[in-house]
């Protein structure tokens, strides 16, 4: 059983109250329904949004084929090389960001809609805790190709 509420302080409080700046009644029911408004509408597209993204990674993949097979059937100088590796480089980084949004749309998917046996604040307190991981992302190298390449030392980890 709780409690009973002190209301002798609770009065106190109420006494002391500036009512000078009260919010008005609509902006009070907007502070809890803009953030569930919002958390609705994001889960009604995530589908679409996988989708999208799925299609914006293929995307990638065939651009990074298309240079990779450019540059192993054809010479090129330094500046052409220079040049389809920096566009490589792009290539890869917004490959990079595509991944990360799926794996964060397939998190939200897991962790809300399969999920069971636990209630939504421990479904988004899980969902948040999986997605901040992705900061501590990093690579282990499969090959020495990196260090055979520079000539230094391989930790076998980038970042």
């Amino acid at each position: 059983m709780e409690p009973a509420p002190n209301y002798d302080s609770l009065m106190d409080e109420l006494d002391h109250f500036d009512t000078t700046n009260l919010q008005p009644f609509d902006d009070v029911i907007d502070e809890y329904m803009f953030p569930i408004k919002q958390f609705a509408d994001m889960i009604s597209k995530i589908d679409e949004k996988y989708e999208r993204y799925t299609q914006l990674l293929s995307c990638c993949d065939s651009a990074r084929e298309d240079i990779t097979h450019y540059m192993e059937f054809n010479k090129m100088n330094a500046s052409e090389r220079a040049k389809l590796m920096n566009k490589l480089i792009d290539v890869l980084r917004v490959r990079r960001m595509v991944k990360t949004h799926l794996t964060c749309i397939q998190t939200i998917r897991d962790g809300w809609f399969v999920e069971q046996g636990i209630n939504m604040y421990q479904r988004a307190v899980k969902v948040m805790s999986t997605i901040a991981k992705l900061e501590e992302q990093s690579y282990r190298d499969r090959t020495s190709v990196i260090r055979d390449t520079f000539g230094g030392v391989d930790n076998g980890t980038t970042t």
